[in-house]
């Protein structure tokens, strides 16, 4: 452990740094400052750079995004963003400039993803805009009920791809590649686990990866395929809570429900150059599907429907029966039992 070897980790270092600047047993020489990636920044973080524009003022430049604001579990705290202004106020006035140009993807996901992002009010808002492409689609939804059902709908739509083209599959978690490693009842690919590298056999010079959302972030493929949109506690958005102890250290969790889910949903979103395709549980979709379906691109959903959902949690209602007769079907929320809501056939 570190006591016992006398180590030190980089959180404790940046901690052992804020005090050797606030006992002046380091000066800093610097008139410009530029931090990078800030949506980022971690409390401790930001009290060293305080401590050292309080030894010596400098100018402050910070470039980043809150809409990809995704690492609260290993410290980032987005309201430090969000209150940039608030939070340096001390060293006078801020300006802010923003980047509205992008050429990574098409208009229309662009619109798409936009829209959903800034579903939450607490963020900046931006206007995107591609200068150089139409108003194409982008976007497309698959569907299927069951496991088997979804991944025929990645097979064929993998047939169709240009036979070089790049392609990532991405997921909440890793188990999510268990969607073609469990249902390959042919052998059409092979994976690789660790690496997450899949050979599609059809198409062996096809550049197929996979990876968590996560891990996407800051990457561009021409195909994106969502392998998880699906509701639950491991679904998109997860339901996993955070344990106790570790929500005591970790910053404030925001009021929006799914604040940052959100922002990693709209960070897998935009990784695809070409086309981003939804691989929709239509047994239980996410809720995330039920936004894009009924308010933001409903177009995209041709020939998957989806269940009702539930008016109390988000979650999808699934038709039930009370006993072996038929007359006494209802819609049950598949949250149950966290949420009991029920509803009569009509």
């Amino acid at each position: 452990n570190f006591r016992a070897t006398q180590g030190i980790d980089f959180p404790g270092m940046i901690v052992d740094a804020i005090q050797c600047v606030k006992h002046n047993d380091y000066r800093h020489p610097y008139k410009y400052v530029l931090i990078d990636e800030y949506q980022d920044m971690s409390r401790p973080r930001y009290e060293l750079i305080r401590a050292l524009r309080e030894q010596s003022d400098f100018t402050l430049f910070c470039v980043g995004d809150d809409w990809q604001s995704i690492y609260r579990f290993a410290g980032s705290d987005i309201h430090l963003i969000l209150d940039f202004a608030e939070i340096w106020r001390d060293w006078g006035p801020t300006r802010m400039f923003q980047i509205t140009t992008t050429r990574r993807f098409r208009q229309s996901l662009i619109e798409a993803s936009g829209r959903f992002v800034m579903q939450d009010k607490n963020l900046y808002v931006k206007h995107l805009h591609n200068p150089s492409d139409k108003k194409d689609y982008s976007l497309k939804a698959l569907g299927g009920a069951t496991q088997e059902e979804r991944f025929d709908a990645i097979v064929e739509q993998l047939r169709k791809l240009p036979k070089t083209a790049s392609v990532l599959m991405l997921g909440r978690y890793r188990s999510d590649l268990n969607l073609l490693s469990r249902n390959d009842r042919d052998g059409l690919f092979r994976i690789d686990e660790h690496t997450g590298k899949i050979v599609f056999l059809e198409k062996p010079d096809m550049d197929i990866e996979f990876m968590t959302a996560h891990k996407s972030k800051g990457l561009q493929r021409d195909f994106v395929f969502l392998l998880c949109c699906s509701g639950g506690l491991k679904g998109f958005p997860s339901a996993i809570p955070d344990e106790p102890l570790l929500g005591l250290l970790l910053p404030e969790v925001e009021r929006m429900p799914h604040a940052e889910e959100r922002r990693l949903f709209y960070v897998a979103m935009t990784r695809c150059k070409k086309k981003l395709f939804f691989v929709v549980d239509q047994s239980r979709p996410s809720r995330f599907m039920y936004e894009l379906h009924d308010r933001i691109c409903p177009n995209i959903f041709r020939g998957v429907k989806l269940p009702p959902q539930c008016p109390n949690c988000g979650e999808a209602l699934r038709l039930r029966h009370a006993g072996s007769d038929p007359s006494r079907a209802f819609y049950g929320c598949t949250g149950f039992p966290n949420c009991r809501f029920t509803q009569q056939c009509k």
